[in-house]
């Protein structure tokens, strides 16, 4: 069995090369020669020795060097082949290049070296996961650096920046570079958010206590009715009647109860960029999803569920049981793009493109969540959830879109 380490794997699929074939027949020759002629050279003459040798191993190379001679050397050929190929290898990519291995692991197969072949490509699988992972890791601690700064620990900052910092010490300051908020939100549950050092959500972490909702009759306008929270008396929405006051009052119960579910649910994306992470994703997920105990195993379970509560349906909900006069074209447009995603979620891409779509994902609900409740959606169109669905049209002079779901392209009146 070949050897799993990259010396002797290297070793077996390209052997040592032309000198080290040629130093083997040699010193294969003067082992040979030498015990022979110390043997016998008490009963016969040197040359007697030699030519009674034809029928040792001595005798076999010696012929064989001669049969080469006159008739070429396959096996030096195909020395000096291997050889070639591993040189134009090395000088073609890094010795750390994932690509490497996979130009060996295709040589190896081209010369039915099955298992050294796949030996090469896992050590390349392993290694393009490895540096993927420290990049992502590395973008992710300048981002936490950059708060720091903002926050007035440039010494932090620059610990982190410089890679000094441990890993429990770049936990503990990306726990101070965000920090833990109660609030009430537009539909009167008050909720726990994440605020970056600007003040700005950067995480809704759910609802920590469902409010109610009130009607009265306004005070400021006659003959209209409020629907407003309980719990900080803001107004929810301003009705002509008590009947439809009523109905307001169940369409905003069925918007909390959806958001809560989805809310829940949206928390899974933390536990499957975790198990991405961990390896449970790209090559090795389509080998070990079945496997239980494994990452990729828990990492299937996690994206069937996401795409059962965050399935079509269930984004209907939301959809269907608007309040304050609909949900906005953003909130559609959200809606379509999320669900898309959803459907598209692909576990096999590698670690990097996988985050990608997790990350859309939490952009998009995030965005929905926030237009439902009535705050103010501002959206990145160059931004990686949305370069690939909008445009700036210049014969119209406004922004399209490329609905994914109906493939249609829809005029859209946002700000360019």
């Amino acid at each position: 069995m070949a050897s799993t380490t990259s010396g002797g794997l290297m070793k077996s699929i390209f052997g040592g090369g032309p000198q080290t074939l040629t130093n083997q027949r040699y010193a294969t020759i003067r082992s040979e020669a030498d015990d022979i002629i110390n043997t016998t050279n008490k009963i016969q003459s040197p040359g007697e020795a030699i030519g009674g040798a034809f029928g040792t191993p001595f005798g076999k190379e010696f012929a064989g060097e001669a049969s080469r001679i006159l008739l070429g050397d396959p096996e030096m050929e195909l020395a000096e082949e291997d050889a070639a190929a591993f040189k134009a290898i090395n000088e073609k990519y890094e010795q750390d290049d994932p690509k490497r291995f996979y130009a060996i692991a295709d040589y190896a197969n081209s010369k039915n070296k099955y298992t050294e072949g796949a030996q090469a490509f896992k050590q390349g699988a392993e290694l393009e996961k490895a540096q993927t992972k420290a990049r992502l890791k590395t973008a992710s601690n300048l981002q936490v650096a950059d708060r720091l700064k903002e926050l007035g620990y440039p010494d932090r900052a620059d610990r982190i920046e410089k890679g000094l910092a441990s890993n429990d010490e770049i936990q503990a300051s990306l726990n101070l570079a965000q920090k833990l908020y109660t609030r009430v939100n537009k539909l009167g549950d008050k909720e726990e958010v994440l605020k970056d050092a600007g003040g700005n959500v950067t995480k809704v972490l759910g609802v920590v206590e469902k409010g109610k909702t009130v009607i009265k009759e306004s005070t400021t306008t006659p003959g209209k009715y409020i629907v407003m929270s309980e719990m900080d008396g803001k107004i929810i929405n301003t009705v002509d009647s008590i009947p439809e006051a009523q109905r307001e009052q169940e369409r905003v119960t069925k918007v909390k109860n959806a958001l809560m579910k989805t809310n829940k649910q949206i928390s899974i994306l933390d536990n499957i960029e975790k198990l991405v992470k961990d390896g449970g994703s790209g090559f090795e997920y389509d080998l070990f999803k079945e496997i239980p105990g494994t990452n990729s195993r828990a990492l299937a379970g996690e994206i069937d569920t996401i795409k059962a509560n965050l399935s079509f349906d269930a984004l209907a909900e939301i959809r269907n049981n608007k309040t304050g006069g609909g949900l906005g074209s953003i909130t559609e447009r959200e809606l379509d793009l999320l669900g898309s995603t959803i459907s598209a979620l692909d576990p096999g891409l590698s670690e990097e493109d996988f985050l990608i779509q997790v990350n859309r994902i939490r952009t998009y609900y995030n965005n929905i969540i926030k237009s439902s409740l009535g705050e103010e959606v501002k959206i990145n169109y160059k931004g990686e959830a949305y370069k690939d669905y909008y445009r700036y049209d210049k014969k119209t002079e406004k922004m399209v879109f490329l609905n994914p779901v109906t493939g249609q392209i829809e005029t859209v009146n946002d700000k360019k």
